[in-house]
């Protein structure tokens, strides 16, 4: 992805944003899931539940827990 590492952007449901300004959610994961589909990836992975989430619910692509895609593989 374009912005990545220390470069990355939030999902848009940390710190509370999602019961004080759900608008800003709805935006922030909209864009990262925009990016995420530029890449051409069929699945995006994150390691946190709440990223999971709002990105899921963003809708565009499959998104999968960092472990739900190593169980998936160690099957």
């Amino acid at each position: 992805m374009v912005r990545r590492k220390g470069w990355s952007w939030c999902c848009g449901n940390g710190a509370g944003v999602a019961e004080v300004n759900p608008d800003l959610l709805e935006s922030a994961s909209g864009n990262r899931m925009t990016e995420a589909e530029m890449t051409g990836a069929d699945v995006l992975v994150t390691a946190c539940p709440g990223c999971e989430g709002v990105l899921t619910a963003a809708g565009g692509m499959k998104v999968m827990d960092l472990t739900e895609l190593g169980l998936k593989y160690y099957e």
